[in-house]
């Protein structure tokens, strides 16, 4: 049925009897139309029924002529699939017809006349109520349904029609539309929902979890036995990454070049007030690390800060242990060399010694700069080590969403090429005090287990901040809503092909929901995909030409 009046839009009620689903019914005036260059026509003056049927796998359209005994009527039924809501095009189809009393009606149909509609066709032999069996077993889907009572007449009875209530007009978007373009349905439900604020967000690198290796001291960079670690590779901490060179082991050429490490006695002293400030500068590191361990330490113990924060200045206690230890030993080398020798040649005549370079942590190689043979200073980075197991989430809230982050309960975080990972409020590192001047904004931060090493970091993506309470709602996915001259619209599905514009009063959103506060109720269905498309049909003067037959 495809031209439809308004006027002369009836409904007929039905009884359903299936294990999950629903129906509509319409009947309309007698009419011809066209599918796919085949066209069929409705007796004059004759009503004409559709009933729309939803199950857990399967939705099915299905028209047919006022069904009259001794009358052969061509049933047009269009199976679609819910699991992606694209036609059926395998069968065979058994269609049973059942009345209590009689011998049941079979027909079998083994293809579709066009992918996704069946046009089986009947003659009953008695008036009556009958019962509709439909099974449908293929390698594209096993399903069975039940639909009753379809009413047949005696040849000359009239049918009963019941105006079909309802507000606004009814749009048509057909099988073949819905087919062709992205299309999807689903039944208004409640669900938990949380209000969210959205967020851009990156992935760092946890604190005390991430180091930089340099030589402390100048020289000339030589590999380990096993050769310069590969990037990626895994170290552990106190790995041998490879030696510095104090002094070259060819004398000769250092003294006529005067390059390499130019050791002189003037550039010896230099690098002793150097390994001497370095020294200093690492105690008072590892004096504030300790301090930071005693107040952490209170804290946790006074249950205001989560265990892992201990975890946490514990872990950046031991780097600035190795460091200071690393300093102090380049202090060592260079004072031993001052006490003993008196002038450059003495020097390079003597020292032959090499610092070993160890790893301070257990991580991953993420960067290298070592060469061999490369002179380097104390300043140069030659690796970077993190430990990848965890990391932080870092997310830039803005200033005017800070009296809604009071409350917050955790979040979603959502990276591409990645599964949405949840956070809870136990994985909340810090909101921050500090709004940035420029970009108006704080940070929030979450750590997250990242056991495989498939969340990278640098990695850009979103955080939807859970800012209340969980709640029992009616909620709806946001691309069912559309924004229609600045009022929010649904699109209930009436039936299979008939549809009807809703206003609707949204509440909070929750990641790729939104509370529906009225306008809808529950178990209506509602198009989640391709509304925008239904907007666009119920906008066209067109008549839409039809791709089946019955």
């Amino acid at each position: 049925m495809k031209e439809r009046s308004p006027l002369l839009l009836l409904l007929l009620t039905l009884m359903l009897w299936s294990c999950a689903g629903s129906a509509s019914v319409e009947t309309t005036a007698g009419s011809s139309h066209s599918h796919d260059g085949t066209t069929h026509t409705h007796a004059d003056d004759e009503a004409s029924s559709s009933v729309t049927l939803w199950t857990d796998e399967l939705e099915l359209f299905m028209e047919h002529p006022v069904l009259r005994v001794g009358r052969q009527a061509k049933f047009a039924v269009h199976l679609t699939k819910l699991s992606d809501f694209q036609p059926v095009t395998q069968g065979p189809v058994l269609f049973q017809f059942v009345k209590d009393g009689t011998a049941p009606k079979m027909v079998t149909v083994g293809t579709p006349e066009v992918p996704g509609i069946f046009g089986p066709t009947m003659t009953f032999e008695d008036a009556g109520e009958y019962t509709l069996h439909l099974e449908i077993q293929s390698d594209e889907i096993e399903a069975s349904l039940q639909y009753g009572p379809i009413e047949v007449l005696e040849g000359t009875g009239e049918a009963e029609t019941e105006e079909v209530q309802g507000s606004g007009q009814a749009i048509s978007y057909l099988k073949e539309q819905q087919w062709k373009l992205p299309f999807a349905s689903a039944v208004v439900a409640e669900r938990e929902i949380h209000e969210t604020v959205r967020v851009p967000a990156e992935i760092k690198a946890k604190t005390g979890m991430e180091s930089v290796v340099t030589t402390a001291i100048g020289g000339r960079y030589e590999p380990p036995d096993g050769g310069i670690p590969s990037l990626g590779a895994r170290i552990r901490k106190g790995d041998l990454l490879g030696y510095v060179e104090l002094l070259p082991v060819d004398r000769s050429d250092l003294l006529v070049s005067q390059v390499g490490a130019g050791i002189t006695i003037s550039r010896l002293s230099e690098d002793v007030a150097q390994a001497q400030a370095t020294v200093s500068a690492e105690q008072a590191r590892l004096e504030l690390a300790e301090k930071e361990a005693k107040r952490v330490s209170a804290l946790v113990d006074a249950e205001a800060l989560p265990r892992k924060r201990l975890d946490e200045v514990h872990s950046e206690l031991e780097v600035r242990k190795a460091s200071l230890e690393a300093a102090q030993q380049a202090l060592m080398t260079y004072r031993k060399a001052m006490s003993r020798y008196d002038s450059t040649e003495e020097i390079l005549d003597s020292i032959e010694g090499r610092l070993p370079l160890y790893a301070p942590i257990s991580g991953q190689l993420v960067e290298s700069r070592a060469v061999p043979g490369q002179y380097v200073d104390g300043r140069e980075m030659l690796f970077r080590i993190v430990d990848l197991s965890r990391v932080w989430v870092e997310g830039q809230a803005f200033e005017k969403d800070l009296p809604r982050l009071e409350n917050l309960q955790g979040g979603i975080l959502v990276l591409p090429g990645l599964d949405d990972i949840a956070l809870d409020s136990s994985s909340l590192i810090l909101v921050g005090s500090t709004v940035h001047p420029t970009s108006r904004t704080l940070a929030v931060v979450f750590e997250i287990e990242n056991r495989e090493r498939r969340i990278k970091l640098g990695s850009l993506g979103r955080l939807d901040l859970k800012t209340g309470e969980a709640a029992e709602a009616l909620a709806v996915p946001k691309p069912a809503v559309l924004l229609e001259e600045n009022r929010s619209v649904v699109y209930v599905q009436l039936g299979g092909e008939t549809f009807g514009r809703r206003l609707v009063k949204t509440g909070v959103e929750d990641q790729n929901w939104v509370q529906i506060l009225d306008g809808l109720e529950k178990g209506e269905r509602i198009v989640t995909v391709g509304a925008y498309n239904v907007a666009l049909a119920a906008r066209s003067t067109e008549v839409p030409k039809h791709g089946h037959v019955h």
